[in-house]
């Protein structure tokens, strides 16, 4: 999924200061790079044409400076550079605002936005609060607290505060896409392709739509309309490296390494400071057996990215690639605390205590994985492996394990040899040894060369009608 984008822009609104005042209180904020607001409704131009719009409130990154010009990031075209504040001026032209009439809806919403680009949550959903209390008309106040709640992981409410914006505005391109974000990130992947399919039909050639609507279609392994989207994208804007992360992804997912690896070099090329560009270049080299150039690339996304669960948690199958069980456990942690709700993480933590010989943390945890993500196949698997494997006969249930790893076996279409893996071990321990021989063998069929020793141990177990007993759980490796 692509990083956190920037919140809907206030277009209902006009500007209620004179020129006069703007430039008394600009600072004229010129050098690349620099994060600014805009101030004005205005149209943008290429000489004496227009080409975009920017509205009050916007907030975006100054990318080029030509005398009294400046060029913004996601808008075509220039816009005279009294027409820009810093955040810092921004924020006392709001302040002041409100201190003057704390009536003023307007001022409250901007701030807001201002508080939202700063991480501070809080005081952005209650700014957010107030302007609505004011004028509850507003699409792009809901829209915006919704995000803001999504980032707060209220996701209730934020979906919630998106219904509420479309409602008043059904035409709302930004609603949509938003609403498309919560509904990923809870796994309700058609739903948030639906979403992006309405932003796409009432924005056309949105870069970002189709990015995250293409991450939804390959969640789903519809990996050519993902790949579709994703090119493109490309053509768009070849600029974006999300865009190039998404194709890494699907020639990851086609165990095609060469072609991932290229888009996962092109990806960092583009953002050298994207963390999750630089995250799936780690994966790749994990991928690769390069484990300690991989820790690298994910020490350096965490800098980046300091809040993105998925690094540390593929940080943490590397580290217990390694046997670092406790650090692997430090990092799934942390990945939980970032986003409750990943049953990746949990799996992984899951696995990890396994492995540590805390079987009751590890069975709470990949119980949670399976309730959180009853779909992701690797969960299902290493909950089914624990149950089939663990030593500790209490923890143990062979009916359970066939149950879950059938329907692991399903997911991956048979073709999965861990998958057949825990399924025959699921049949050991039930007793049912014929078939754990021979779903084993189609197992052993599979699976890489690194693993077919460990199979054909496992093999010749069920032949002698002897269940298979480990502390080693299995990792849910699919990055995502």
């Amino acid at each position: 999924m692509c990083s956190r984008l920037p919140l809907s822009s206030f277009f209902l609104f006009t500007l209620c200061l004179s020129a006069t005042a703007l430039i008394a209180t600009n600072t004229y904020a010129q050098k690349p790079g620099e994060r600014v607001v805009v101030t004005a409704n205005t149209d943008t131009k290429i000489y004496k044409e227009n080409v975009d719009k920017v509205y009050t409130g916007d907030i975006h990154t100054v990318i080029a400076v030509n005398g009294k010009w400046c060029a913004l990031s996601r808008v075509k075209g220039w816009l005279p550079s009294r027409y820009i504040l810093s955040l810092s001026s921004a924020m006392q032209l709001y302040q002041k605002r409100i201190k003057d009439n704390d009536s003023d809806a307007d001022a409250f919403a901007f701030r807001g936005m201002l508080y939202y680009e700063i991480d501070d949550y809080p005081k952005a959903d209650a700014d957010f609060t107030q302007s609505l209390r004011l004028n509850p008309k507003n699409a792009a106040a809901w829209s915006n607290r919704g995000m803001v709640r999504k980032l707060m992981q209220d996701y209730a409410q934020a979906l919630a505060d998106f219904e509420q914006a479309l409602a008043i505005n059904p035409k709302y391109a930004e609603a949509y896409y938003n609403r498309g974000l919560i509904q990923f990130e809870l796994g309700q992947y058609d739903a948030s392709i639906k979403s992006y399919d309405e932003a796409e039909t009432l924005k056309p050639n949105d870069v970002w739509t189709l990015i995250n609507r293409g991450f939804a279609k390959q969640s789903l392994g519809r990996n050519l309309a993902a790949q579709k989207d994703f090119e493109a994208a490309i053509e768009l804007d070849p600029t974006i490296s999300e865009s190039y992360i998404g194709m890494c992804n699907i020639k990851l997912s086609q165990n095609d390494l060469e072609s991932a690896s290229h888009y996962a070099e092109l990806s960092v090329k583009k953002h050298p400071s994207n963390g999750m560009a630089l995250n799936s270049r780690g994966w790749i080299k994990f991928k690769l057996g390069d484990i300690d150039e991989a820790i690298q690339d994910f020490d350096l996304a965490i800098r980046y990215a300091p809040t993105q669960s998925i690094i540390y948690n593929n940080r943490g199958v590397c580290l217990a690639e390694q046997k670092q069980f406790r650090k692997a456990v430090d990092d799934y942690s942390r990945a939980i605390q970032l986003f409750p709700r990943s049953a990746v993480a949990f799996a992984n933590r899951g696995s990890a205590y396994m492995n540590q010989g805390d079987f009751k943390r590890a069975k709470q945890d990949l119980e949670m994985a399976v309730e959180y993500a009853p779909r992701l196949s690797d969960a299902v698997n290493g909950f089914a492996w624990f149950l089939a494997t663990c030593p500790l006969e209490k923890y143990r249930n062979g009916e359970q394990a066939i149950e879950l790893a059938t329907t692991a076996c399903e997911m991956s279409d048979g073709k999965d040899w861990s998958h057949l893996d825990t399924l025959a071990a699921a049949y050991a321990e039930a007793g049912i040894y014929e078939k754990a021989a021979e779903t084993q063998e189609k197992a052993l069929q599979l699976a890489p060369p690194a693993a077919q020793a460990n199979c054909q141990q496992r093999l010749e177990l069920y032949r002698s009608e002897t269940a298979f007993r480990s502390t080693q759980g299995k990792n849910t490796q699919r990055p995502r």
